[in-house]
């Protein structure tokens, strides 16, 4: 093997060691594992070359073997020189090792920035196979693409999408109250230890919004998306993710924070009214846009029908790879050919690495699907005042600036497309017309990559 594979490990190692640990390990545990499989290369490094000439007993030995096992413990020792206490997480060879490993690098890690959904886990070693077995279940601050146990597959983005805001409002937990906030035992704990001043306060998460500990509780419980501004009385249809249950669990959160009492969790209007105090906290704004602004009596009727005065503008997930749409344009062509499972994982749709925390407008600015909707701009993703990014006229030049509308998979990372390309091209397909499209956009991706 040249030296070059050897600097590229020590180049990973170096700037793991620049980075912080969280963000560094999952693309130094590819990168180490695509050296420590391969098949017929091995680490040169000069002690070893030295080590054949003095010990002549060597020579008997299977070369390539022996050179792959003095490779991997010299690896080993790097990455624990490098990684610390996050070391584990490359080394485990068991997935229940694998997991704890994970958890306690969560625990004594400062964690992903603020707004991002934390690891991503590794399905190549670690398939959903061994899960139900070992009695592994996914809790938040857990790679949301953890296969799930007893399907035994990579999660479908339904799954994946409120893991990921599990997960954000989770970290932003343990950033906000310490690394000693642990997940694993759910939120209500939390609800009797803090005071009502401190799950009412406040902290920017996205953009310049303020969401208090208490919002954070409801979404790290439930799988909600982070609330990003809100319109008072706009008459704009309120989005998906905002359904009336949310509504409800949002202002017995609010009634709760402030009152802190146990009945408020889930009683009527009727029995939280009759726990209240006489004197009731009136609204704080004549046009408010969020739940922490309303007064006692308004918060008590949203409890009753889930109809707030004002439309909530909640956080969206963008794939920074374009993945959901080359999950459709795959089993088009080769639904036969590999499962929806496996379709997923080749196209990282949960993977955390091609995930972006952005709000309805920045998502309509990155994706020219998300922007519209049956050819004109999209009502959902409107800015607070109702205005759209560009006007209807500059449609097709949204078309032309995502070049995912031209092929899903212009976008796809290096270290997804290569794998995909291979499989596509070798594959046997069940729709010749949408396999030949499929393998046509590859093709011009790793061409172009090439150059």
């Amino acid at each position: 093997m040249s030296g070059a594979s050897y600097l590229g490990l020590r180049t990973v190692l170096d700037l793991a060691q620049r980075l912080p640990t969280a963000r560094a390990v999952p693309s130094v545990r590819r990168s180490l594992d695509d050296l420590l499989v391969e098949g017929d290369e091995v680490l040169s490094s000069p002690w070893l070359e030295q080590l054949y000439r003095d010990d002549p007993a060597s020579a008997h030995l299977d070369r390539l073997a022996w050179l792959r096992t003095a490779r991997h413990f010299e690896v080993r020792r790097a990455v624990r020189t490098y990684l610390g206490d996050a070391a584990d997480v490359v080394l485990a060879t068991r997935p229940d090792d694998y997991l704890a490993a994970l958890r306690r690098a969560a625990q004594t890690t400062d964690g992903p920035p603020r707004g991002e959904v934390g690891w991503s886990w590794d399905s190549r070693r670690f398939p959903g196979e061994d899960l139900e077995a070992r009695q592994l279940r996914w809790q938040p601050g857990d790679p949301i693409d953890m296969p799930r146990p007893r399907a035994k597959d990579y999660p479908p983005w339904d799954t994946g999408r409120p893991r990921a805001y599990r997960n954000i409002a989770h970290f932003e937990l343990q950033r906000r109250l310490g690394r000693t906030f642990d997940g694993s035992r759910g939120t209500e704990p939390l609800w009797n230890d803090l005071s009502s001043a401190q799950l009412r306060s406040t902290e920017s998460l996205v953009g310049d919004e303020q969401l208090s500990l208490a919002e954070l509780l409801v979404n790290h419980e439930h799988g909600y998306a982070p609330r990003v501004g809100g319109v008072f009385q706009s008459g704009r249809p309120a989005p998906a993710s905002l359904p009336t249950e949310r509504c409800k669990l949002e202002a017995r959160a609010e009634l709760r924070a402030r009152y802190r009492l146990e009945e408020i969790r889930d009683g009527t209007r009727q029995e939280i009214e009759a726990v209240l105090p006489e004197r009731r906290e009136p609204a704080r704004s004549a046009r408010p846009t969020r739940f922490a602004e309303l007064g006692d009596d308004e918060l008590l009727r949203i409890v009753d029908d889930g109809t707030p005065p004002f439309d909530l503008i909640t956080a969206e997930l963008e794939h920074a790879g374009g993945v959901q749409r080359g999950v459709r344009r795959l089993e088009e062509a080769l639904g036969d050919e590999l499962s929806l499972s496996e379709m997923r994982r080749l196209c990282g749709l949960c993977d955390s690495d091609n995930l972006l925390l952005v709000d309805p407008m920045e998502h309509a600015f990155f994706d020219h699907f998300a922007r519209t909707t049956f050819g004109r701009p999209n009502p959902a993703r409107a800015d607070r005042d109702g205005a759209f990014w560009g006007a209807a006229r500059d449609l097709e030049l949204s078309r032309l600036y995502d070049e995912r509308a031209e092929n899903p998979f212009a976008l796809l990372p290096d270290r997804l497309l290569r794998p995909l390309h291979e499989i596509v091209l070798h594959a046997i397909p069940n729709e010749p017309l949408a396999y030949r499209r499929v393998l046509a956009w590859l093709d011009q991706v790793a061409a172009a990559r090439e150059h």
